[in-house]
């Protein structure tokens, strides 16, 4: 991913965590899937816990439209003319300032998390993550399959980054995110407020500052 992305992206980690520590009070089970971060996790606690479920008969996917990916604004370099980094910036690591728990799980096909969501009784999704019009939509986990299991997808529209492009004067990646979640909405599922959503619950406290300035292109200023 190019330096802007990762840098959108991980500028979004305090409201991960703080989003996370405020759905643990409601009980809410908590799925992670990494995918290009697996080299450092194979051996994790939540890798584990996966991994001893027992396999559930999958369900036959049901036959439902999927706009991706003609509808969709997508880009591998959000820096700009000229630049084009993404080649030069991989770093295929999970960010370390994101939090998690030993008795959570990361599943990273289909049946993993069928595995995990079938095990903890759940019927409703909130995506959040990265990218929001790739892994989140179309990988074997995301919402464009398991919605098809049956399952109620939502996403959290403020917990959410897409990867798009950025055009001087004409178009830059918080256009692009918005306009993802809002094909989304229209075509694949609900979106909701996380903060709004656990404030309503009474287990988000406080006030804290959590967003950084985006940018876009990063580091040119």
């Amino acid at each position: 991913w190019c330096r802007t992305w990762r840098n959108r992206a991980g500028s979004l980690m305090p409201r991960f965590n703080q989003s996370f520590d405020a759905a643990r009070k409601l009980g809410m089970t908590i799925v992670f899937s990494p995918t290009n971060a697996m080299r450092d996790l194979n051996e994790s606690q939540q890798r584990k816990n996966t991994l001893a479920l027992p396999q559930r008969p999958l369900p036959k996917l049901a036959n439902l439209p999927d706009p991706y990916p003609g509808a969709l604004r997508y880009g591998m370099c959000e820096c700009g003319l000229g630049e084009d980094c993404h080649y030069s910036n991989v770093n295929n690591n999970q960010h370390p300032d994101l939090k998690m728990r030993d008795d959570e799980y990361i599943a990273l096909t289909q049946q993993e998390a069928y595995n995990v969501l079938n095990e903890r009784g759940i019927t409703h999704i909130i995506y959040t993550g990265f990218a929001t019009n790739m892994c989140m939509w179309g990988k074997p986990t995301g919402m464009k399959f398991m919605r098809q299991f049956g399952f109620r997808c939502m996403v959290a529209r403020d917990v959410t980054e897409a990867i798009t492009r950025y055009a001087e004067e004409s178009f830059n990646p918080t256009r692009g995110t918005i306009e993802v979640i809002e094909l989304i909405e229209r075509e694949l599922a609900p979106s909701l407020s996380l903060e709004d959503t656990l404030r309503r619950a009474a287990v988000w406290d406080g006030n804290p500052v959590l967003d950084y300035v985006h940018i876009a292109p990063w580091g040119r200023f």
